[in-house]
This record gives C-alpha cells, sequence and structure tokens, in this order.
C-alpha cells in the first residue's frame, strides 16, 4: 500500500514539473507569471464556454475547438461558468490595450480580456502550456499586455513571388507569437506584384521580368538564368489575405514604392519617367538602386499615383498605408526639365527638397483618405511630411530624429532586423545577402534609445523585422531565414526588457520551440551546439561539453578535423579530448535534428604546445604606428602624433585617385604634394613604415579579366612610381574579396601573377612586398559577403609559399579569429601586422569592425616572441587621434608580461 502511494505521489510529482516546465517556456514570456502546486487535467471532452460576446468571432471559436484540439462544441453564455475552458470578454477590466488574464485552476482554464485581441493571445500562450505528451497542465496565474503596440514582420514579395498559402503560413506565425502587423512589400524595381484594375499593365508588364541574376550580385561576369519570371495577387487574393489576416488579429499595411523602385511601373507606362519621351524600360533582372524613377515635375505622375493608391486603400483597411521613399535617385531629377521648373517654381532649394515635396504631397491625398503614412527614414531628407511615420532601417539616428520632431516612430534597423542577413559562416549554409546577424544579437535589440526624454520614448510606437527577397525564392528558404530569430523577435516586441533572459531563451526556450518546427516539418536554422564556439586554444586537454539546441537533436564530432557526420562520434556527455605534446587535434561538431537538418559547423584548434621551444622572456616592446590618409599627413598631424608616442605611419594615395580609376591632379601637383607629406612626417621625426596600395573590387590584382588585371597593374606601377618619394620599408597590396563563384583557383593564379610582376618595380623603390587578408572566412570574425582567396591557414600559407621567397605577409588582427594561427604559420615571413581600427582599452580587445570575438593577446605576443617578430604595432584606423594608441598597445602588452611571470612562479 505504501509502495502505491509512493508511485502516485511520484507521478504527481513528475507532472507537475512537467507543467511547470511549460511555463518558463513561453514565447514572448509574459509581464507576470505565477505557478503554484495543483495540477489541472485537460480532455478533449473538456468543455468550452465564451462570455461576454453578443456574436462570438469566427477566428477566437476557430481556435479555441481546432487549434486547441477541444472536440466538445463551443457555447456562448452571458455568464461564465466555473467549468473547463472559459473564454471572458469583460470591458470592466482594467488591462493596458491587447492585455490578457490566464488562470489555471482547480475548476479549470480562465482567460479574460477587455478585447478580443487580448483574448487571442491568452488563447495563443494557452496553446504553448499545454503539454505535448499527456494532459497536466500546473495551477497558473498569468498577466500579460505586450510593450509596443506595434509589433511587425515584412515580406518583399517584388524581388521573389510567394504563393498565397505561404502568405497565410506567414500570417499563422506572426500570430502564433504575438506580432500584430504584416508588412506587405508589393511594388519593386523587380516586379509589381498587385492588380490594379485602371492600369491593367502593371501586372501584365510590370509583373514580369525576362530573367534573374543567378548568384551574388557584383560578381563578374554576371550570369543570368534566362527564365521569364513573374505574377501577382489579384485583388481577390488581396482580399482573401487580408481577411485571413484580419481573423488571426494581424493588420495587414501595403507598400506602394514611390518614388524611387519603380522601374516595374515604368515598364508599363514610361510616361510617367523624366523626360519628353522617356523609355522604353523593363522590369530590372538584378538587384540594386536603379536612375529611373517617377518624374516629380509632371502633375500626370500625381494623378497616376493618386488612382493607385485608391484602389489599394480600399483593398486593404489598416489605417496606415506605407509609401517607402527610401534609395531614390536624383539624377534623372537634375537634368529633367519638368521636374527643374517644379523646383523653380516652388522656390525648392534642391532635389533632396523636392522629394520632400512629393512625399507631402502624397501623404495630403492619403490623409484626405482617413488614413496616414509610412515612409522609410529617408522621407526625412528635405523636411519631413506633416502627419508621417517613420520607419528607421539605416541604423537609430533616423528614428531618434523623427521622434525628437514629435513624430511616430517603427524601429528596424538593419544591423539588427534584417532577418536576409545571414546567421551562417560565409561557406555554409545557403546564399543570402551576406552580412551576419546571429540570434543573440537580435535578440539583444532595444528598440527604445536612452538618449530620448520620456515624452520621446512614447514616439516609439514598435519595432519591425525586415526580409528582403533578392536571395530567397522559395518558402522554405524565407522560413530558414525567419526561424528561430522571429521568436528573439517576438520577446523584442512584446517584453518587458527585466523580463527578458537570453539564457534562459537560448537553452530553454529554443529547444521546445524548435523541436515542435522539426516534429511539424517545418524549414529552419539549427544553431550550434549550447556552448561551443569557434576558438583556437593551447590546452593538453579540452573538455567537450555541449547542449542540444532542439530537443530531440544528437550532436555528432570529430577530432581530426573532418565534417562530421551521423557515422562519427554521437555526443552523449561532457568528453575529455586529450593532446599529446607537441600535437594538435581540430574538433569539429554539428547538430542533427530527428528529421536531419544540420546546424553549421563549430570547429575547436586545440594545440598542446609542451616540448616546443618557447620564448622564454618577451619580445622588444614594438613601435607604435597607425595609418593615415596622404592628405591628412601635415606637419601639425605629424607633430600631435609624435607627441602622443608614434613612432611611425602607413598612409595611402586613395585620395589622389578617383571611382573611375583616373588621378584628380597632375603628376606634378601630386609630387608637390606627397614632397609636402614627406617633409613633414622626417621634420616630426616619424618613420613611413608603409603604403598601403588601394584596393576594391575595380582596382584589385586578381581580376579575372586579362585586360581588366593589365589596366590595374600600370594603375599601381604608376602609384609606385609615386611611392618612391617617400621611401618606405613596405608595400602592401590586399587582394579583393569579392570573388565570384567558381573564381577562388582563377583568382589565385592572376594574383600570384600580378605579385611577381609587382615586386620587381617595388624593389625598384628599395622596398618590400607584402601581401596582406588572404584568410577567410574560417577565421574570419564578421563571416559576411565576402570570398577571400584562402579559406584556411593552411591554404594561405599553401599560396605564399608558390610566391617568391622575398614576398612577404602582412597579419591583419581586424578580421580573423585567433590570428596567432597564422601568425605560428607564417613564421618569419611575418613582415608587419594591423591592429583593429579602434582604440581597445582593455585586455580583452573586441573587434570594433564587428563587435565579435575577442583577441588572446597573450597568444598574439607569445606567437610575435616565437616569429622573432621586429614590425610595428601599426593600427589601421581611421580616426585623427591617435591618442590612446599607445595606452591601449601598454595595457595589452603588460598582459603578456603578467602572464610569462605566472609561468616563471
Amino acid at each position: 500500500m505504501k509502495t502505491r502511494v509512493y508511485l502516485v505521489l511520484l507521478l504527481l510529482a513528475c507532472l507537475y514539473s512537467k507543467a511547470q516546465d511549460k511555463t518558463s517556456t513561453i514565447i514572448p514570456a509574459p509581464v507576470k507569471i505565477t505557478v503554484s502546486k495543483g495540477i489541472y487535467h485537460l480532455t478533449q471532452s473538456t468543455p468550452v464556454t465564451f462570455s461576454g460576446f453578443k456574436q462570438v468571432p469566427a477566428g477566437l471559436k476557430e481556435f479555441a475547438t481546432k487549434t486547441l484540439w477541444f472536440k466538445a462544441a463551443a457555447t456562448n453564455v452571458k455568464h461564465s461558468s466555473n467549468k473547463g475552458l472559459m473564454v471572458v470578454l469583460d470591458k470592466t477590466i482594467q488591462l493596458p490595450d491587447e492585455g490578457y488574464r490566464l488562470s489555471v485552476n482547480a475548476s479549470g482554464i480562465k482567460i479574460v480580456s477587455d478585447t478580443e485581441k487580448g483574448l487571442f493571445y491568452g488563447l495563443q500562450t494557452l496553446l504553448q502550456l499545454i503539454p505535448d505528451e499527456g494532459s497536466a497542465l500546473s495551477f497558473t496565474e498569468i498577466e500579460d499586455y505586450p510593450r509596443y503596440s506595434y509589433r511587425g514582420l515584412h515580406l518583399d514579395v517584388g524581388r521573389h513571388l510567394f504563393p498565397v498559402s505561404f502568405i497565410k503560413q506567414y500570417i499563422d506565425l506572426l500570430a502564433q507569437y504575438k506580432l500584430n502587423t504584416f508588412h506587405w512589400h508589393l511594388t519593386e524595381d523587380q516586379g509589381w506584384r498587385i492588380e490594379i484594375k485602371k492600369y491593367p499593365k502593371l501586372t501584365s508588364v510590370g509583373g514580369f521580368r525576362e530573367q534573374t541574376l543567378i548568384g551574388k550580385l557584383r560578381t563578374k561576369p554576371e550570369v543570368y538564368d534566362s527564365i521569364r519570371y513573374g505574377g501577382f495577387y489579384t485583388q481577390k487574393e488581396v482580399r482573401e489575405i487580408v481577411a485571413y489576416a484580419a481573423s488571426k488579429y494581424v493588420v495587414v499595411i501595403p507598400e506602394i514604392e514611390m518614388p524611387g523602385h519603380s522601374l516595374a511601373a515604368l515598364s508599363a507606362y514610361p510616361q510617367f519617367a523624366c523626360g519628353d519621351d522617356p523609355g522604353p524600360f523593363k522590369a530590372a533582372q538584378t538587384w540594386g538602386i536603379f536612375p529611373d524613377v517617377y518624374c516629380a515635375g509632371k502633375e500626370e505622375t500625381f494623378k497616376f499615383l493618386e488612382d493607385i493608391l485608391d484602389e489599394v486603400m480600399s483593398l486593404f483597411p489598416a489605417k496606415y498605408i506605407h509609401i517607402g521613399g527610401d534609395e531614390c535617385p536624383k539624377d534623372r531629377w537634375k537634368t529633367c526639365r519638368y521636374c527643374q521648373k517644379r523646383i523653380r517654381d516652388l522656390g525648392l532649394k534642391d532635389e533632396h527638397e523636392l522629394q520632400s515635396y512629393f512625399i507631402q504631397r502624397m501623404e495630403k491625398y492619403v490623409n484626405s483618405k482617413g488614413k496616414k503614412i509610412i515612409g522609410w527614414d529617408e522621407i526625412l531628407e528635405g523636411g519631413l511630411a506633416k502627419n508621417a511615420v517613420v520607419m528607421s532601417w539605416r541604423g537609430t539616428k533616423g528614428g531618434i530624429a523623427a521622434a525628437q520632431q514629435d513624430h511616430d516612430v517603427i524601429m528596424t534597423p538593419g544591423a539588427f532586423l534584417y532577418f536576409n542577413y545571414t546567421e551562417n559562416k560565409a561557406d555554409e549554409g545557403p546564399l543570402t545577402h551576406g552580412s551576419f546577424l546571429p540570434l543573440s544579437k537580435v535578440y539583444s535589440y532595444n528598440p527604445t534609445p536612452e538618449n530620448l526624454s520620456p515624452l520621446q520614448q512614447k514616439r516609439i510606437i514598435g519595432v519591425q523585422a525586415n526580409l528582403w527577397s533578392e536571395y530567397i525564392a522559395t518558402p522554405d528558404k524565407a522560413l530558414y531565414m525567419l526561424l528561430p530569430r522571429l521568436f528573439a523577435l517576438s520577446e523584442v516586441a512584446w517584453t518587458m526588457p527585466q523580463n527578458k533572459s537570453w539564457i534562459n531563451f537560448s537553452e530553454k526556450k529554443l529547444t521546445v520551440h524548435l523541436a515542435k518546427l522539426d516534429k511539424t516539418g517545418t524549414m529552419f536554422h539549427v544553431p550550434s551546439p549550447i556552448g561551443a564556439k569557434d576558438t583556437t586554444i593551447t590546452a593538453a586537454t579540452y573538455l567537450l561539453d555541449y547542449k542540444v539546441p532542439v530537443k530531440g537533436a544528437k550532436i555528432y564530432y570529430t577530432i581530426n578535423g573532418y565534417f562530421p557526420y551521423q557515422t562519427d562520434y554521437l555526443y552523449k556527455g561532457p568528453v575529455i579530448i586529450n593532446v599529446p605534446p607537441s600535437q594538435e587535434r581540430i574538433i569539429k561538431s554539428v547538430v542533427i535534428t530527428p528529421s536531419g537538418k544540420r546546424s553549421s559547423t563549430v570547429t575547436v584548434h586545440v594545440v598542446n604546445q609542451q616540448n616546443v621551444k618557447q620564448s622564454s622572456s618577451a619580445p622588444k616592446r614594438l613601435r607604435i604606428g597607425y595609418s593615415i590618409p596622404i592628405d591628412k599627413i601635415t606637419p601639425e598631424s605629424m607633430a600631435y602624433a609624435k607627441a602622443n608616442g608614434i613612432a611611425c605611419i602607413e598612409t595611402f594615395l586613395g585620395p589622389y585617385v578617383d571611382t573611375a580609376r583616373n588621378f584628380k591632379f597632375t603628376d606634378e601637383q601630386i609630387t608637390a604634394k606627397i614632397k609636402a607629406a614627406k617633409k613633414a612626417a622626417d621634420d616630426a621625426g616619424i618613420e613611413i613604415w608603409s603604403v598601403h596600395m588601394l584596393f576594391g573590387k575595380r582596382i584589385d590584382i586578381s581580376l579575372p579579366d586579362e585586360a581588366e588585371r593589365q589596366k590595374v597593374m600600370e594603375l599601381h606601377k604608376k602609384i609606385l612610381g609615386f611611392c618612391s618619394i617617400l621611401k618606405p620599408k613596405l608595400i602592401l597590396f590586399h587582394p579583393s574579396w569579392y570573388l565570384g563563384l567558381n573564381e577562388r583557383e582563377l583568382r589565385k593564379s592572376q594574383m600570384i601573377k600580378s605579385a611577381v610582376e609587382m615586386n620587381k618595380v617595388v624593389k625598384a623603390i628599395n622596398a618590400t612586398l607584402v601581401i596582406e587578408n588572404m584568410l577567410g572566412p574560417e577565421l574570419l570574425v564578421d563571416a559576411r559577403r565576402e570570398r577571400p582567396l584562402c579559406r584556411t591557414v593552411e591554404e594561405t600559407v599553401e599560396i605564399m609559399n608558390r610566391l617568391p621567397a622575398d614576398i612577404y605577409s602582412a597579419i591583419d588582427l581586424n578580421h580573423i579569429k585567433n590570428p596567432e594561427r597564422l601568425i605560428d604559420a607564417m613564421g618569419e615571413r611575418v613582415k608587419t601586422l594591423h591592429v583593429a581600427d579602434g582604440t581597445g582599452r582593455a585586455e580583452n580587445h573586441f573587434f570594433p569592425c564587428s563587435g565579435q570575438g575577442q583577441n588572446d593577446w597573450v597568444a598574439i605576443f607569445t606567437a610575435l616572441a616565437k616569429v622573432n617578430y621586429n614590425g610595428p604595432f601599426m593600427y589601421e584606423s581611421a580616426y585623427k587621434d591617435a591618442k590612446d594608441f599607445k595606452s591601449c598597445y601598454e595595457t595589452l602588452y603588460q598582459s603578456f608580461e603578467r602572464s610569462l611571470q605566472v609561468k616563471k612562479e
């Protein structure tokens, strides 16, 4: 009998524990939640009652009886009962807008709100509380409401079209995670996607492009798929989607771009472009910004757009219409007689004020129809429209400026909320825009700037993430880019900052929510093992101590540097990896979910330097240098640098060359300027250590086109002629990081050919040739769109070995993780190094170029001592003020000295 009682109690305890766990995995986290002892058991016959409604909304009723799997018919009663699931609309309770209360006790489950939206969100929370297995809910009290009234997610259907079924799935995800606004980006240079009955050619012509770019923008040569692409949404489909969203309490805001991003519309109706007989135009086949835009001087342009907006506004009941306003080149306006006449007639200063006129005129029209406009933050330029809402995407400055002018603001900065940015290493995962945006960075975002006054902060009405579709052509790709970052957005938009916890979110909530997605076959990006990060360490052992980021997933790993598969070691718990003296282990790990989805690999390089000959003392203190443009080398700047401990400089002649690869001055003028710079440095006692040659996509020594490479070589040779005046020790070349697909080997050959040819010229001016920044992306701090020549340390060493022995290497600490590995591998071919372009004030110096990772300065100085490095500590800096550089170096160097002292003791 005692045993039976014990087992019953144990079972109840387990049920309570599991039920309690569900409350800690709610996304977004509620405002208040209290869990007490006690279990309420659900069954499929649990009654569902609605109270306080004249008529129960179909969306609420369907959600309660279908989504929540209750089979009993829902009933509508005047007064709530104390049984089963009770959904109560009570206009007398005091809750912030969209708020709700949810309680689970012995009587049942009760959700109360003064709005239908609040009840819907309460039901969403209940859905997350219901266990996957079993029917036990712990006794719970929740009070909840959102931080922001506008909680949005955007989808670009202009570049790539998505089916109606996917749009509905997209809206379902918004609603499930308590987002309330779907921003539907319907028009672009590449395609017009909404039926306008008065102007049918907008879709029959502007809705299609002849072909689409394959691969990355600006990759040369450009390759296209030769497939006609397009389509659009009929007005019937639009109404269907808007109604579907309304049933989920999601508002749909359409975006009709103007005056820029209008090439598809102009391909159908060219008369609304600048000029007397403009066109013909074609819908864009590639990505970017295009100069042909709506003419702001023609009256018929405004009539055309007003007609379009009339039809659009009749389809969308939302109080907002988004009219774009971003990335509008002014080239055509500057030469258009209609636009210039408009500027003169209105007494405008320039084309920026003409754009302001354009936006303000359209705003007045939209206001006359009882709606407001939203525009991207460029609408601030030239003067902000009276009632406009600003969507701040170029950082937060636009949003701050708009709030200070008493305008409502939606924060959507690209660095935090552009979900088309990658979460992967550069060579893993699908093709993307490229910029790196990890889940943790999304979660860390706070949309309300602290430097606004309390009154101005109230102008921040919400936050939105954007999904631009240049490189997203399928629904699964869209979901892969969206999830799980949507979960982070949900908590940024809804949850109060004090209730957020990255550890709980990443280690507990994600595992549950991603497991649900995996079980339903939904595509998503699989995070790397919890606790794992790419790193290099010096040690005799390494503790592999990871957790799975998806419930039910498995971690596989290798210790031989090979890519892990299910046939490799299965991680079952903490493992100690032993590394014998003078050996290394390259540990790679990957997560594989039950459905077979894989994470990016994580690489840990463990080196046991025991029995390896080490430098027993610190290297001599290095000279401090910094980079400075040639036109900034003046007697004043050099005297200031000398007074602040600068011994040498690196310079570059970029200010003398324009973007078309032409010199801005005569040879005589350039010679005189360089001589003046040389004298200023000499007079201050500062050595010109190196000249960094120009680099970039169009002036790269590895260009695959031989004729273009020869032109670039001639430019560099002329620049080297000027460099001879400066008498530098080193000449640095930086191969481009913008390789096209399948170009790497050709680029390597072209770079080697150029380096050998250039070495002769460099020797002639008594300098040494140095090649910089070939390495990545395995060690890149910011694995963005760039494709460097080499992907590993070993590949970098191999290419250096193909160069003559009198060509050396520059190590750039700005961009690579664990640069000591490259220093070790290059040995005495390391002639110079670049330090992060900022003022690192701490021993654990963060890379300011990306905010990612930390340098192990002890390991770096150890490696420099080992290779007998005697070059400078060269700050590659765009800052004018060099006063912090020496103290920064001393701080870092002293950490190395302390580590040596510890070893001696």
